[in-house]
């Protein structure tokens, strides 16, 4: 497992301010963050393609939250995943970026099974207006496209998360074997 840190938040937030990576907007600054992000991403996977430890051929992508929001994005543009989970995630119906970095303009590129966790009573990423569109418009055949709701907010119950989580990973990327 690794977990990027993103520009822009953690310890590398910068001079931007708190919460910009999730403060959508039609600029040119914020679409550059967008790719910039992306581009974190893969150079996270160029790293570990240069690990004779790990199979690079067996990576699955898994977010939450604003992750499960730029999904899309990652997702659209990077082939080296082969599957992916995404909890409390979706698109933002609040607003809109530009073209070039909106995640409404990524989902139907997306190809790779996806396994989506949602809370049904999540108001962060309510699922009417933000998880259910972005589940509607990924480009995934319908027979790798999984959605488990739960009676749930935003958090979904560990138990839960890890037991969906493994059950796919080990159908798309095989058991793990020692």
């Amino acid at each position: 497992m690794v977990y990027p840190v993103y520009q822009g938040t953690h310890e590398r937030r910068g001079p931007r301010p708190l919460y910009f990576h999730s403060r959508c907007t039609e600029t040119h600054e914020y679409a550059s963050y967008q790719r910039q992000i992306v581009q974190d991403l893969r150079r996270t996977l160029d790293y570990l393609e240069t690990r004779s430890d790990l199979d690079s051929s067996r990576m699955a992508f898994d977010a939450w939250s604003w992750g499960g929001v730029v999904a899309p994005l990652a997702l659209g543009v990077e082939t080296r995943f082969k599957a992916a989970i995404v909890i409390a995630g979706g698109l933002r119906s609040f607003c809109r970026s530009l073209p070039e970095a909106d995640e409404l303009n990524f989902a139907p590129r997306v190809r790779i099974p996806v396994l989506m966790l949602h809370g049904r009573y999540d108001v962060q990423v309510p699922w009417e207006t933000d998880g259910q569109p972005l589940y509607d418009l990924l480009g995934t055949p319908a027979p790798d496209k999984v959605l488990k709701m739960y009676d749930t907010d935003h958090f979904i119950s560990r138990k839960d998360l890890i037991q969906e989580s493994l059950a796919w990973l080990d159908k798309y990327l095989g058991p793990v074997s020692r």
